[in-house]
């Protein structure tokens, strides 16, 4: 697993990432949604940076974890975490991932749909693999 995103030092032996979503909670509809998919993935996009990447999602929860579980980088700010997921695995995405996925509900390309919203997140259809 690559030193990113939570995988540093203190986290390492789990082979556990805890990500977590700044702002309002993920409805308990939405999680319902993420953990019923087929691909337990979700497109982490790196603000101000080119690179984008799949993290693969093992569990969504409310509320802050247990605090050995939270890279020492977030544990002072943890409280402002609506909404925490586990991360498998964070894999490089495709340079050009946010031309192939379109927003499942206006059917609109990401890039596009991305750049013209507020929206914190968007469920999307995007290829496998």
């Amino acid at each position: 697993m690559r030193d990113y995103f939570g995988t540093r030092r203190d986290n390492r032996k789990a082979r556990i990432c805890l990500y977590g979503k700044v702002g309002s909670k993920i409805s308990e509809k939405m999680i319902k949604e993420i953990m019923a998919s087929d691909s337990l993935r979700i497109l982490l996009i790196r603000s101000g940076k080119a690179e984008r990447y799949w993290a693969e999602v093992k569990e969504i929860q409310y509320g802050v974890p247990e605090k050995e579980a939270i890279p020492e980088y977030y544990r002072d700010t943890a409280g402002t975490f609506k909404t925490w997921f586990k991360i498998e695995k964070f894999v490089l995405a495709d340079k050009d991932v946010m031309s192939k996925c379109v927003v499942a509900s206006s059917g609109k390309i990401l890039g596009e749909a991305s750049k013209h919203s507020m929206r914190p997140y968007f469920i999307i259809n995007a290829p496998t693999g």
